[in-house]
């Protein structure tokens, strides 16, 4: 698999004085920003975006994934994580996944077939997001997407890298699935290329009907119920009756400082939360400003640290069924064993898939364009695959 020539990606720097919005798309940011420049608030527009990455970025953001948001109300100085993160069917038992000697998933089933997949969040959270703290109707913002699935649009350079060098096992999925080849492949089994004009019109048609009906079309109606029917007759384990139960989660967010800096980041069951809180403490003592920006001595710092910190990710599990102490994986105790296993070389070269898709979008009310950027709503939102 050839690595995603990030150089070619031309434009790097945007300003905005009014909003914003960054995604792993320039067709969702543009779906985003057209709902700022209608009147909608960030959430509208993070909506916007999701919904948009489901059709134009779908091999790592869909309707078929869930993931977390934080919303900053800059007015009351609140901040809340929404998780609608994907659930384990009910009736998926402990030993669903084959295993061979070493204790190792065989077949991939825990990437392919109807064994992998979990009970969708997406579209739970943008209408629980949307009745919290947007203005607009779930229609509104998805409009974007349909016209995005129905009209087509240019395959991303991003994209056709995906598509065509089996990241993630894009091509491996539809060399197993009848239905993904019908959607994602030419009459002639090619895979599209950058550029190409792409048309998802069953996303666009699904999305539609869930915007218009309610998200209860897709939770208890024709999308619930195809999805349970297909998974009994090729033996998954999901039925409709998992997605009838999946509710969203409003939890607290991890929040901390770093070099007098406040941030703010998810908790539980997100790792990367928890993870960010280690890695700044284990960077705190460090004065990377005079060491220098990408230099041989900072990049060296940081990734001794990043190595750490990924390993110790294991020990962070969903806290609804499993009891997670944010402050032992924080404390001195606890980081002073990273640091001593810091100075280990590594045996991993890393990777480079699609991965998760993450997007942010900023919003500054009309009576606020020329004061403090500080005062602005803000919504970091990442949309998990």
């Amino acid at each position: 698999m050839s690595a995603y020539d990030h150089t070619e990606i031309k434009v790097r720097d945007a300003r905005g004085g009014a909003g914003m919005v960054s995604s792993g798309s320039g067709y969702a940011s543009e779906a985003g920003a057209q709902v700022l420049r209608d009147g909608g608030n960030a959430v509208d527009a993070a909506a916007a975006t999701s919904l948009a990455l489901s059709v134009a970025a779908t091999p790592y953001s869909g309707i078929g994934g869930g993931g977390f948001m934080l919303v900053h109300m800059a007015e009351r100085g609140e901040s809340l994580m929404l998780d609608y993160r994907e659930n384990s069917p009910a009736g998926a038992p402990a030993d669903l996944f084959t295993l061979d000697a070493n204790g190792e998933v065989t077949g991939e089933e825990n990437y392919l077939g109807v064994k992998a997949p979990a009970v969708p969040g997406t579209f739970a959270g943008m209408a629980l997001a949307l009745e919290k703290f947007g203005t607009m109707t779930l229609a509104q913002v998805a409009k974007h997407a349909v016209a995005y699935g129905r009209d087509g649009f240019a395959v991303t350079p991003f994209l056709g890298w995906v598509l065509n060098n089996n990241v993630d096992l894009a091509e491996t999925k539809f060399a197993r699935s009848d239905e993904a080849s019908e959607i994602w492949l030419k009459s002639d089994g090619s895979s599209y290329k950058t550029g190409e004009i792409f048309h998802n019109t069953l996303m666009a048609k699904t999305i539609e009907s869930v915007a218009s009906k309610g998200v209860g079309e897709f939770y208890e109606g024709s999308v619930a119920q195809s999805a349970g029917k297909y998974m009994a007759a090729n033996g998954g384990p999901m039925r409709a009756s998992d997605f009838a139960a999946y509710r969203p989660i409003l939890r607290t967010p991890i929040q901390g400082t770093f070099k007098g800096l406040r941030y703010v980041t998810s908790a539980p069951p997100s790792s990367g939360g928890i993870a960010m809180q280690q890695l700044y403490r284990l960077l705190e003592p460090y004065d990377l400003a005079a060491t220098g920006h990408n230099t041989v001595e900072t990049i060296d710092t940081m990734c001794k640290a990043y190595k750490q910190v990924y390993a110790a990710r294991d020990l962070i599990a969903d806290p609804d069924y499993e009891p997670i102490d944010i402050n032992k994986l924080t404390s001195d105790g606890f980081l002073t064993g990273l640091r001593q296993g810091a100075g280990l070389s590594s045996g991993s070269s890393g990777g480079d898939g699609s991965q998760t898709s993450h997007f942010s979008t900023r919003w500054l009310a009309p009576s606020r364009w020329r004061r403090s950027s500080g005062r602005a709503l803000s919504f970091p939102a990442p949309a998990c695959s």
